[in-house]
């Protein structure tokens, strides 16, 4: 009885153990789940960071090289025949502006639109038509762009 009784104890202690061990090991392997996860999620937004970062520096290039591209025009058609201004790089940023700060955001929707108005009035000019009307809308037009500029700059 004492053989029985001992093997039984023997089972039951080892049966313990397992379970023990088991839920021991369950929580070591929620907790290096969590960890993985953590890590993970981690990782995600270091990467989503560095593509929003390097989106941003296009944007930012995209626009300074466009509006400064536009501004060489406009001074040399100031007394020319008028020629429509480059959206490109509104087109490209289109649905990003978020990246870029407010302030730089607001001036350049200013901006672009003020362009297209410009060029609405531009694709419209006909030789026999005065120039004034354009010539006053182009003047501070360039002087905004050159704002914009200044604000990309600061904001680059």
């Amino acid at each position: 009885m004492s053989a029985l009784l001992s093997t039984t104890l023997a089972l039951i202690s080892g049966l313990l153990g397992a379970v023990i061990g088991g839920m021991i090991g369950r929580r070591g392997a929620i907790e290096g789940a969590r960890i993985a996860i953590a890590h993970a999620e981690e990782l995600f937004q270091k990467e989503r960071g560095q593509r929003e970062a390097e989106r941003r520096t296009q944007i930012q290039r995209a626009f300074l090289e466009e509006l400064r591209l536009n501004i060489q025009n406009v001074g040399s058609m100031l007394g020319a025949s008028y020629a429509g201004l480059l959206t490109t790089a509104w087109l490209f940023a289109q649905g990003d502006l978020r990246l870029l700060s407010t302030e730089t955001a607001r001036k350049l929707v200013e901006v672009y639109a003020r362009i297209h108005r410009y060029n609405d009035g531009a694709a419209k000019w006909d030789l026999t038509l005065t120039r004034e009307p354009i010539d006053k809308e182009v003047r501070p037009l360039r002087l905004l762009m050159q704002e914009a500029i200044e604000t990309l700059e600061k904001d680059h």
